[in-house]
């Protein structure tokens, strides 16, 4: 996706993202942590939405 996509889209994107059900994800993903609450790097975060929950849950997220 190009930088100019992305600027041309980025509402309907996170209108269209921003309230998915990512619970099932987002623990399948901890589970795979050898640290809880430590560092995650998120590469092509969009809105934001992940990065979100991972620094509501106490982890240090660089977006």
């Amino acid at each position: 996706m190009s930088v100019k996509f992305y600027n041309d889209n980025a509402e309907d994107f996170f209108n269209n993202t921003v309230g998915a059900d990512m619970s099932v994800t987002y623990s399948i993903f901890e589970d795979s942590l050898s640290e809880k609450n430590g560092e995650i790097l998120d590469l092509g975060c969009g809105s934001g939405r992940d990065a979100k929950y991972f620094i509501n849950e106490r982890y240090k997220v660089t977006a």
